[in-house]
């Protein structure tokens, strides 16, 4: 059997400080363009039910999928490193 979990890259927004928000005349903006890229927290709950799932049954075959550019290979590098058997990048701009 084969369970597929799909990932997504999120901007780490625990470390945005107080002075990244900018108040414009056409409304807030904030720059997080400094943010780490991690794995969304949803997706990575997913992730280790997946992984739990796998070490009981051993028939199991893993697969994470996630949808863009190149930038997110960290997080398909970061689930082949936890123990997923396969990873596949849906390729498309941004």
């Amino acid at each position: 059997m084969t369970v597929i979990s799909c990932i997504k890259q999120v901007r780490d927004l625990d470390i945005v400080l107080k002075n990244d928000w900018v108040v414009q005349e056409n409304g807030i903006s904030i720059n997080i363009d400094y943010a780490n890229r991690i794995m969304n927290t949803f997706d990575e709950t997913s992730l280790e039910l997946m992984l739990r799932l796998n070490d009981t049954e051993k028939a199991l075959h893993t697969k994470v999928v996630t949808i863009g550019s190149a930038y997110s290979e960290t997080i398909l590098r970061k689930a082949l490193a936890l123990g997923v058997d396969e990873a596949l990048r849906i390729d498309a701009p941004g």
